[in-house]
């Protein structure tokens, strides 16, 4: 599938319907207190077209560049595949049209941080080297439906990060986000409780 890149004024479209200014803080929200995400959400697609649009860039100091990893529109930097978005060169506005996907299609996009070479998916913490959440959301950014706001965490949480979620900041039309994917932890967990019942519940039957 071919990416589709498209300059536009959005933001200052969003600008003129919500009264906004770019340095309101609303453009970038952040979880208080530096401390890491405790659930990472998961991007759903809503059903039909699906663009992503750049609301950086925020100063953060590394190069860096978001990809898709799954469906498989584009592979990660690293594998030499296609990504877009550079923090330090990308206009303010410019959006990506990723094609149509069905409802209920997780869309897996993760950072690429050409500065020290890490990557960082969105999603449960399960998916990043460091066991870290790296991207949080919030839906229904700025009062607009289906358009979901994204900013990544671009620091090694094992090394130090400040957890500020403001390294790369993006919003995604034509999808949400969602918790109900489970962190691997969790799943596990869920599964051992699931056992033990079934064989409690295969020892009472035994007893009769």
């Amino acid at each position: 599938m071919i990416i589709n890149l498209v300059k536009k004024s959005v933001l200052s479209c969003l600008l003129a319907v919500t009264g906004l200014t770019a340095s309101a803080s609303v453009w970038y929200p952040s979880p208080n207190g530096g401390a890491p995400v405790a659930v990472g959400q998961t991007l759903i697609a809503s059903g039909g077209d699906v663009t992503v649009t750049f609301l950086g860039p925020t100063g953060a100091a590394y190069d860096e560049h978001l990809f898709v990893a799954t469906p498989s529109i584009a592979s990660g930097p690293a594998a030499g595949g296609a990504h877009f978005f550079d923090n330090h060169s990308t206009a303010n506005g410019t959006v990506v049209d990723l094609g149509t996907f069905a409802a209920g299609t997780e869309i897996v996009f993760g950072l690429y941080v050409d500065s020290t070479g890490d990557t960082f998916y969105d999603g449960p913490a399960s998916r990043n080297f460091d066991g870290f959440v790296h991207a949080y959301m919030v839906n229904d950014y700025l009062g607009m439906a289906d358009t979901t706001y994204v900013g990544f965490e671009d620091l090694n949480g094992l090394t130090g990060s400040d957890w500020n979620y403001i390294d790369q900041v993006y919003s995604f039309t034509g999808a949400v986000g969602s918790s109900s994917v489970p962190d691997t932890a969790s799943t596990m967990a869920l599964l051992g409780l699931g056992l033990v019942s079934l064989g409690a519940l295969a020892r009472r039957r035994q007893q009769k």
